[in-house]
């Protein structure tokens, strides 16, 4: 049997899909793809290929960018760029091998790095300017005309680079699709991706497709343009009323705004979504307002939906077209723009090729899709995506260098987070990640943005500069009063988080470790003669001083102790005991009562008078100043004198 031409058949001329890649020309023929693209995902597509090949190494291919081509109903190509995430060997059949590509933007290699990263005082805009610094295969721009908030702590934790995007983007109402070269190919040698990452607002204006009018019309050999098969409409209740509001705790007022949707969507009562619980979200009135309509208007968008099915070869993501021949939708109600497409081709092999390769699941030499559209007039707006919930964690007090504490009018501090990396994390934290690559600037700081390292020192300075001001939690807190004390600079505290937000810390508490113990350490593995039975508040100044609190509730032993290390000046009460203030040792006796003692001066004053006794008075019921019994006792003191005076006079005695 004479053997079959695979060789002669592997082709890509004249095919209606072709292939580019880093491999030699011909190498791969395409036998099928499928793919999925739709506004603020990533797309993702799914290549077989055919070689004479058996053994590629599929290593040169991993990480390489592709060319995907597709030939258009006016004998055009339509291009996707992507890069190889996965390829596999499928087998061989006949001398005949198999491989499947998987192909990704540059931005899905963001879903393969997971960071913590604060970032201080930018905008979403800077933040992605930041993060895609580090990829040099980035390629982005922005298209928006809303006011970009600025954010005093935007952070990153535990979070893929990809879903952080993803988050903040969605936070802001922006969404995202992606722009493919039509005039590069793999292999030109280019310093970006071949496909630009676009992200936008609800006011950008949208690409028009490039087949701007589709008929809705049967699919035929003998048709000279693409058109749509089957398009129908969905309509679903969802939330039309959006109010939201957050106390701000230095206005002293909980900014709100609301937005009530003026759609026709059936006779529902108002369905309200109602958020009143995030800490100061808002800088102002109009910022709630603003995004309040933003999040309403991802939900008034998702009132009717249409789906359809067709061969639009041309039809992409965000783009906008015009459906023709389709009565239910005549002219003024005809425009559409796609949010997501599913794509499914095959190319033709000929018979022999066929016979070999068995079935497909589409015609072999033939374009189908699926997508998901809106009507034109409706923005699109993307719901938000939900933000990590963090539990409590430890962090490091930081300041100016050599001071013992650092904070600002609202009692606040700074922290370090254990986290954070950098030129000085904390003691045993790890430094800024070696990248291994020069970060490529990104088309968004080529146009004029100022670029900045990502990793660097400056996220974990370990002074005054480490993150923004957060407050201490207190007992007891009010207008002039309340208590008040401030962790120092170099000790633990224990942050929590306003409603589990991570960019919302407070100061709840501390923590002592194991090189800074308690000042009245005692029990297991102390040098303490007691299990613990000391009690009490102790302060240090930057040098040895220290005022002190001491309450000791040995049994039968009980004392109480204020004193300060200013002229060893002390009063204690109770069971006195020789107790030096740097130690939880409880030393001997030296007496009962009350004591108090100074190495510098001593002065009593008291305006309405001051009574000395040594003469306990047994179960007194009268105020601490009743002088009855000491003026009965002075009484008879004066009576015993005249006695003994009159006695002696009797005598002769001198006066």
């Amino acid at each position: 049997m004479t053997p079959f031409p695979f060789a002669a058949l592997i082709s890509q001329q004249n095919r209606l899909i072709e292939i580019s890649t880093a491999l030699p020309d011909a190498a791969l023929l395409v036998e099928r793809f499928t793919g999925r693209e739709s506004v603020s995902q990533p797309f993702l597509f799914e290549i077989d290929c055919l070689s004479a090949h058996a053994y590629f190494d599929l290593n040169a291919l991993i990480g390489e960018e592709i060319t995907l081509r597709l030939q258009l109903a006016d004998g055009a190509h339509r291009c996707w760029h992507g890069y190889v995430t996965q390829a596999l060997q499928l087998g061989s059949d006949g001398g005949l091998a198999r491989y499947r590509l998987d192909v990704a933007p540059w931005l899905a290699l963001l879903k393969h790095r997971r960071n913590c990263y604060l970032f201080q005082d930018v905008d979403v805009r800077t933040a992605l300017d930041r993060i895609l610094s580090d990829y040099p295969q980035a390629d982005w721009r922005i298209d928006v005309s809303q006011t970009l908030r600025i954010h005093s702590r935007l952070t990153q934790y535990r979070e893929t680079d990809l879903a952080f995007i993803q988050r903040v983007l969605s936070a802001e109402g922006l969404s995202y699709r992606f722009e493919h070269d039509q005039n590069a190919a793999a292999g030109d040698n280019a310093t970006h991706a071949r496909h630009k990452l676009v992200v936008f607002d609800r006011h950008a204006e949208r690409p028009i497709c490039t087949q701007p009018t589709i008929r809705f019309h049967r699919a035929d050999a003998t048709e000279i343009t693409d058109s749509i098969q089957g398009f129908h409409e969905t309509r679903q209740i969802l939330t039309n009323k959006i109010s939201l509001s957050g106390w701000d705790y230095k206005q002293l007022t909980a900014p709100g705004g609301e937005a009530s949707s003026t759609l026709d969507n059936g006779n529902v009562p108002p369905l309200e979504i109602y958020d009143g619980s995030a800490a100061y979200p808002f800088e102002s009135r109009q910022a709630a307002t603003q995004r309040s309509d933003a999040l309403l208007a991802a939900h008034e968008s998702r009132f009717q939906r249409f789906q359809g099915t067709g061969s639009a070869r041309a039809m992409a993501v965000a783009s906008t077209f015009t459906l023709t021949g389709h009565d239910q939708y005549p002219s003024g109600r005809n425009t559409f723009t796609a949010l997501a497409i599913s794509h499914q081709a095959a190319n033709n092999l000929g018979a022999n090729m066929a016979r070999l390769l068995k079935s497909s699941d589409i015609e072999a030499g033939s374009y189908r899709n699926q997508f998901d559209a809106q009507a034109y007039a409706q923005p699109i707006a993307p719901l938000p995506c939900p933000k990590p919930f963090v539990a409590p964690q430890s962090a490091q007090v930081v300041g100016l260098v050599d001071a013992p504490l650092r904070t600002d009018r609202d009692h606040r501090i700074k922290v370090q987070f254990h986290w954070q990396r950098g030129d000085a994390p904390n003691p045993g934290g790890l430094s800024a990640p070696a990248q291994g690559i020069t970060p490529g600037a990104s088309a968004a700081s080529s146009a004029g943005s100022e670029q900045s390292e990502r990793e660097g020192g400056s996220n974990a300075p370990g002074d005054e500069t480490s993150g923004t001001w957060i407050r201490v939690a207190e007992w007891l807190a009010g207008a002039n009063w309340g208590s008040h004390f401030l962790p120092r600079i170099g000790t633990e505290v224990l942050v929590d988080f306003i409603g589990g937000d991570i960019d919302r810390p407070v100061i709840v508490g501390q923590t002592f470790t194991g090189e800074e113990l308690p000042p009245f350490s005692a029990g297991h593995d102390s040098s303490a003669n007691h299990p613990g039975v000391i009690s009490g508040w102790m302060s240090h100044n930057h040098d040895a001083g220290f005022n002190q609190w001491l309450a000791d509730d040995a049994p039968g032993q009980l004392c109480t102790r204020l004193a300060t290390s200013s002229a060893a000046s002390q009063f204690s009460l109770g069971h006195l005991i020789h107790h030096h203030p740097l130690s939880a040792t409880r030393g001997p006796w030296r007496g009962s009562g009350f004591e108090l003692r100074t190495d510098a001066w001593l002065a009593v004053r008291a305006g309405e008078g001051m009574l000395l006794s040594a003469t306990a008075r047994s179960n007194a019921t009268s105020t601490q100043l009743d002088v009855t019994e000491t003026v009965a006792q002075l009484r008879a003191a004066e009576r015993t004198a005249k006695a003994l005076s009159d006695a002696a006079a009797a005598q002769g005695a001198q006066p």
